[in-house]
């Protein structure tokens, strides 16, 4: 039985692109059954900066109580790199105060590689830590492919040595990959890879 993620709450300020945006506002004064709903700016930074390049808007849940983003594969298209996301509370002509915009959010939201395009050959979507971790790897492959020669100890023992060195870093790298992983998992509100996952037999 798998364990449910929990529901976040709040915007992400990291996020992958391509990856499913999901979380949930609430705000007392202003209800989807009054008219409103949250509407969303990507824009981006740095020199030649301030062009919007994505908007999404909310939509009521089935209480009409909370305003809910759900939005597949999104970012698709986008590069990976900072941005600033707007966030504003906008009135329906209909509302009860029509075409009424309010801000309640600015914050940067940092869009990491499709990890998608991040298996494919393009070394650039992925992370110092996973190319070194991949080199390293294949040049473990290739001590191993080594024959050890009993006449030549010293050969060997260099070997040893190197494959142990190796080793230990390859053990360092995918403790750096899980705990960047992990933390980018937590500040999307999902569960934490550490955590230990009951299991019912």
């Amino acid at each position: 039985m798998a364990v449910k993620e929990p529901n976040q709450w709040v915007e992400p300020n990291r996020f992958r692109i391509g990856d499913t945006l999901k979380f949930n506002r609430m705000f007392d004064a202003y209800l989807p059954s009054d008219g409103w709903s949250c509407q969303y700016s990507l824009v981006t930074t740095g020199p030649g900066g301030g062009k919007t390049v994505l908007q999404f808007v909310s939509v009521p849940d089935s209480t009409n109580y909370w305003h809910t983003v759900d939005i597949l594969n999104f970012g698709d298209g986008l590069a990976d790199g900072d941005y600033e996301m707007i966030g504003e509370l906008v009135c329906s002509p209909t509302g009860e105060y029509p075409n009424e915009r309010r801000q309640f959010y600015l914050n940067r939201l940092v869009l990491g590689a499709d990890l998608q395009n991040g298996l494919g050959d393009d070394d650039q979507c992925l992370t110092f830590a996973r190319q070194m971790l991949s080199k390293v790897e294949a040049q473990l492959l290739l001590l191993g492919d080594q024959v050890i020669d009993a006449s030549n100890l010293q050969r060997n023992e260099i070997t040893f040595t190197k494959r142990k060195e190796l080793m230990e870093q390859r053990r360092e790298l995918k403790e750096e990959i899980h705990f960047y992983e992990n933390r980018a998992r937590i500040a999307n509100g999902r569960t934490s890879m550490n955590d230990l996952v009951p299991l019912f037999r």
